[in-house]
């Protein structure tokens, strides 16, 4: 996309439809705000590895637990921005954190 910086985002959760989906609206949202253009995924838990391997993600949230090492991808437990909690604002300043790092990228 001219003139943004993209940014591609994983959204995981058990079974990779609802949950990853509305997780991803509120992710959007966020970056969108930076000024980022972002590529959005949502998935299972269980393909998150094809995605790492494949080199091309920048930032996974989730909430399910990803068991295996993601190559030095910033991740992100994104249950709060669905559910509230005492985490969400440290959830929220993290992307954020990512977000502006892309930014600064040359």
């Amino acid at each position: 996309m001219e003139g943004k910086k993209e940014i591609n985002v994983l959204t995981v959760c058990g079974a990779g439809v609802v949950t990853s989906a509305m997780l991803g609206s509120v992710v959007k949202e966020i970056l969108e705000k930076l000024g980022l253009h972002v590529n959005l995924t949502e998935t299972m838990v269980g393909q998150v590895r094809d995605y790492v391997e494949s080199g091309n993600i920048d930032l996974i949230v989730t909430t399910s637990p990803i068991e295996f090492p993601v190559n030095n991808i910033p991740v992100v437990k994104g249950n709060s921005l669905l559910y509230g909690g005492d985490n969400e604002k440290e959830c929220i300043e993290e992307i954020i954190k990512v977000g502006k790092e892309i930014l600064e990228r040359t």
